[in-house]
């Protein structure tokens, strides 16, 4: 009986701003990758001279061919220490088809992706990376109602209009890079 043949297949992403108690995930088809479990995906790495912006790892694979996508998250903390901190997605990209390889046909030498660097967000030139949703069940959405006359406009065409109000939640126990007291 002969053993597949296994490939280390690298992955190297260039990401924007990442916060510094987030960190870079790479979820995917494969049980190494979570098997799109964003609980169970591949924690990416830094690398030493990237200012957290240059994230890479490496995961042995077998030949068949590989869907991911890249995701920005954080640990929330329980407060508990028998519970374990639970992921929280911040940032996912969204294009409508995963990221692909075939390391059967993609690898030299037992090497898959070694020198490809992709980009957060971007796939076929379109950039889509959105908000991430509800992932487990202890995280709640909350719905905000404005009700009556909320908002005060002293031009009528203005008050007749339809607005979007966004509201962005954010971890009391990390303090903004760029927050001044």
């Amino acid at each position: 009986m002969s053993v597949a043949p296994r490939t280390m297949l690298h992955f190297s992403v260039e990401v924007g701003t990442v916060r510094p108690w987030e960190y870079v995930f790479v979820t995917g088809s494969i049980p190494a990758l979570g098997a799109w479990m964003p609980s169970d995906a591949f924690l990416l790495s830094p690398t030493q001279d990237s200012a957290r912006q240059h994230w890479e790892g490496a995961v042995e694979v077998g030949s068949d061919p590989i869907k991911f996508r890249y995701f920005i998250g954080y640990y929330l903390h329980s407060g508990k220490e028998e519970e374990k901190n639970e992921l929280i997605v911040s940032k996912w990209e969204s294009f409508l088809h995963p990221r692909s390889v075939l390391p059967a046909v993609e690898s030299i030498s037992g090497v898959c992706h070694l020198h490809v660097t992709d980009k957060f967000g971007w796939s076929s030139g379109k950039n889509l990376v959105s908000e991430a949703s509800l992932m487990g069940k202890n995280q709640n959405e909350i719905l905000l109602r404005f009700h009556g006359n909320p908002f005060k406009f002293y031009k009528k065409r203005y008050a007749e209009r339809s607005y979007c109000i966004k509201v962005t939640p954010f971890d009391l126990r990390h303090r903004e890079v760029l927050f001044f007291r």
